[in-house]
This record gives structure tokens, C-alpha cells and sequence, in this order.
């Protein structure tokens, strides 16, 4: 097993952060677990190197696999959703929302820090649903990109939350436990 976040701290008031080059932060809300992330194309073979990273919201209490905004998708990850194929659409309010074929690339953060990065590799989330872009003008659209439970189960992973010193551990399976119920 691999661990993939380690430690990750969240804080119990809000803070701020800084995405890219931006002059203005970004708040991020008391109790909300940020995570780092890349998207790409779902037949790129590699994330590109240097690849942008930008920040999403581990939500657990979201219903797919990973949604955000256009202006995020354009603006921090640098594709245009046309680059993406289209699998089809989520409902969302009453609204039909494009999901596309994507995969979010997870950066695994130094231990005890939120924003700043161990030197290996992202992991690879592979999505068979893809990702829900809403409209930038949209208001119900979620604030930050948000990483949902359902992509976690897709790729078999691990959560554990520290509620106590407020740290979240993330890891792959136990290579002999996932052995084991493929066998079985």
C-alpha cells in the first residue's frame, strides 16, 4: 500500500491560499480538506511535465467523481472542455451538467503540510464517469473543484480522517487484501 496523502492537515477556521501566479487568495473555509490536483485528458498516456497543479475540495458528501467550474478547468488546468470527450451529462438542480472524459492526477503533500509537495509522481485517479464541468455562471456551480467519495471508490483507495488533530491519510489498497477479493 501506498500512501498517497500523508497527514494532510485541515484547520478548524478558514484560511487562504494562492493558486498559480493569482495576486488575490483563495479562501478555503474552516473544516474543508484541500488537495492538489492536476487534470488531463483521459487517453493522455502521462500527465505533461509541469503540468499545472491547483487545489479541490475533498468532499465526501459529493455525489461524483470530481467537478468544477469552466473557468477552473480553462484557467488552472489550461484545457477547454471541447479538448475533452463528452460521456454524457449528470442532473444537477433541475440542470444537465457535461461530464467528460478525464482523469485528476492526486499530488501527495510533505507530512503535517498542506501545500507543499513530497517529490514523487501524482497518482493517476482513473474516472469511468469522467468529470462534471458546470458553467462558470452558474450559480449553484461549486466554488472550488471538488474530489468526491465516488472517485476514491473507483480507485479502491483508503481514506482515513483524524478528527482529533484534524489530518487525513489517503492510500491505495493492501495489494494482498485487493489479491485476495479478486481471487475470491
Amino acid at each position: 500500500m501506498t500512501a498517497l496523502l500523508r497527514e494532510l492537515p485541515y484547520w478548524d477556521r478558514s484560511s487562504r491560499m494562492r493558486v498559480g501566479g493569482a495576486s488575490v487568495p483563495i479562501p478555503v473555509k474552516a473544516h474543508q480538506i484541500v488537495v492538489w490536483v492536476s487534470v488531463a485528458p483521459a487517453d493522455a498516456p502521462a500527465l505533461e511535465p509541469g503540468a499545472p497543479r491547483f487545489p479541490a475540495i475533498l468532499d465526501t458528501g459529493s455525489t461524483f467523481t470530481f467537478s468544477l467550474r469552466q473557468a477552473h478547468l480553462q484557467g488552472w488546468a489550461g484545457i477547454h472542455p471541447n479538448y475533452l470527450r463528452l460521456l454524457g451529462s449528470i442532473r444537477h438542480l433541475g440542470k444537465y451538467i457535461p461530464n467528460r472524459a478525464a482523469h485528476v492526477w492526486l499530488h501527495g503533500n510533505r507530512p503535517g503540510e498542506r501545500d507543499v509537495f513530497t517529490g514523487r509522481p501524482p497518482y493517476r485517479l482513473k474516472l469511468k464517469r469522467g468529470i462534471a464541468i458546470y458553467p462558470s455562471d452558474m450559480p449553484q456551480a461549486p466554488r472550488l473543484p471538488l474530489l468526491g467519495l465516488m472517485a476514491l471508490e473507483e480507485n479502491r483507495l483508503h481514506l482515513k480522517v483524524d478528527t482529533e488533530h484534524r489530518r487525513v491519510t489517503l492510500r491505495t489498497p493492501d495489494l494482498v487484501t485487493w489479491l485476495w477479493k479478486r481471487l475470491s
